[in-house]
């Protein structure tokens, strides 16, 4: 069950993040303090962020849905939002503090965060059962 509402938390999580960033990439690129200019930009943002983040949705699913094994989906977590997360540190690191940044960019630093610690505890439960 535990590993379920991670699954269902992070499907939508991604699934959501896929559309927006699809649907809208100046906007969504916008919102990271980011510019996509032109169409290379919002090509790259549907590609790194739309395409990726479908396909992380995708792995999500076909877990829950039994087609995959739920190990491989929070490896596929664990490995996204691990990336983050030591990304963002280093940020904060070279960046000296969270002066500088935006709303949006401030709450992804708990989301990915707490998201990679759900991920390896859901993991752990997984290979535990």
């Amino acid at each position: 069950m535990f590993g379920s509402v991670i699954l269902v938390m992070a499907a939508v999580f991604f699934g959501l993040s896929a559309c927006a960033a699809a649907a809208a990439p100046v906007r969504f690129a916008g919102l990271l303090g980011l510019q996509a200019a032109g169409a290379s930009g919002r090509n790259e943002v549907r590609a790194q962020y739309a395409g990726i983040f479908l396909m992380i949705t995708l792995a999500c699913v076909a877990a829950l849905a039994g087609y995959a094994p739920r190990q491989a989906a929070f490896i596929v977590l664990i490995v996204a939002l691990g990336g983050c997360t030591a990304g963002r540190l280093v940020s904060l690191i070279t960046d000296r503090g969270f002066a500088d940044y935006n709303a949006v960019i401030r709450t992804l630093f708990a989301v990915d965060t707490l998201g990679l610690i759900a991920a390896s505890a859901g993991l752990l439960s997984a290979s535990a059962g």
